[in-house]
C-alpha cells in the first residue's frame, strides 16, 4: 500500500500557502520550485484544492489563497480533494486471484472485513490532524 504522492504535494504547497500568502503572491511555478514537481502537476492540484473550497486563486492578477483558517483543514479534507478515487480503495485488493484456490477463493471477503477497520482508523486519524498542526509542526522544525 502506498498512497500516491499528491496528497504530500498538496499538502506541502499548502503550508508553503498559508506561510507565505500575506507575504507574496504565490503561483504555480513559484509552488513547483518549492516541491521539486513539474508546474502542471502543480496546477492539477490546486485546480482540486479549489474546487474542494481549501484554497482560492486569483484569475488575472494571479495568486493562491487559503479559503479556511489552517485549524478547519483536515488532511481528511486534503486526501480526499486530490485522491477522491482512492477513498473506497485505500489498501486495493490484488486482481485475479485463483477461483479454484482455497483461498484465493474467499482472500477478498476475509481482508475486507481487515482493510475496512484499517481504513476507519486511518480516515479517522487524518480527520483529526489539522493543517494548523503540520504548520506547526513545520515552524517548530525549522526554528531548531
Amino acid at each position: 500500500m502506498r498512497i500516491n504522492i499528491k496528497f504530500s504535494v498538496a499538502l506541502h504547497c499548502l503550508v508553503f500557502i498559508a506561510e507565505k500568502q500575506e507575504h507574496i503572491k504565490i503561483t504555480s511555478a513559484i509552488l513547483a520550485e518549492s516541491a521539486g514537481c513539474n508546474p502542471a502537476v502543480i496546477r492539477r492540484i490546486l485546480n482540486t484544492l479549489q474546487s474542494a473550497g481549501i484554497i482560492t486563486t486569483l484569475r488575472g492578477v494571479g495568486g493562491n489563497y487559503l479559503a479556511k483558517e489552517p485549524n478547519a483543514i483536515s488532511l481528511y479534507d486534503v486526501y480526499a480533494a486530490v485522491e477522491p478515487e482512492n477513498l473506497p480503495h485505500f489498501i486495493g485488493i490484488h486482481a485475479n486471484p485463483s477461483e479454484h484456490c482455497p483461498v484465493g477463493a474467499n482472500i477478498e471477503n476475509v481482508l475486507l472485513s481487515a482493510y475496512d477497520e484499517i481504513e476507519k482508523a486511518a480516515f479517522d486519524k487524518m480527520k483529526s490532524i489539522s493543517l494548523q498542526q503540520i504548520i506547526e509542526k513545520h515552524c517548530a522544525t525549522i526554528e531548531k
